[in-house]
């Protein structure tokens, strides 16, 4: 069960995360999005992972801070976050303004399958898959570690 570090002063949670496209290994960066329903990652990383996120034949709509878009749905074969992979993920293409510092967002889709315990005084997330039922006594002892 990992334990993430991370900066409170940033007010931003970042995450690693491994996606995996024709073999080849990326780590990238996922911003813990708690108010988005699905995860994304931007139009430029799937470019550059070998997404073809432009000839999509799904989208969804996105609420953003100013505006109502229409978004490509696009398939990656292979993400792992907190330890779990996920295949065949629906993810969606999103247009990142200049700026951004991460590669993508992790959404409720994701973020709904663990158990997460935020530690904002000193800067720790820990996380654990909701079906490990059993390991509930490690995640208490790791939050008990955390506080």
């Amino acid at each position: 069960m990992p334990t993430i570090p991370f900066d409170p002063r940033r007010r931003l949670i970042q995450v690693p995360v491994i996606v995996t496209v024709n073999g080849q290994r990326q780590g990238l960066t996922f911003i813990l999005d708690t108010g988005a329903a699905q995860s994304g990652l931007s139009q430029s990383v799937l470019t550059d992972i070998g997404i073809n996120w432009q000839s999509a034949d799904r989208f969804a709509r996105v609420s953003t801070a100013s505006d109502n878009i229409s978004v490509p749905i696009v398939t990656i074969p292979s993400l792992e976050v907190f330890g779990i992979t996920f295949t065949n993920l629906s993810v969606l293409a999103l247009p990142f303004p200049i700026g951004v510092t991460a590669d993508g967002v992790l959404g409720f889709d994701l973020l709904s399958r663990f158990w997460l315990f935020i530690n904002y005084r000193r800067g720790l997330l820990v996380a654990e898959p909701m079906n490990r039922f059993f390991h509930r006594f490690a995640l208490v002892w790791q939050i008990f570690r955390a506080w």
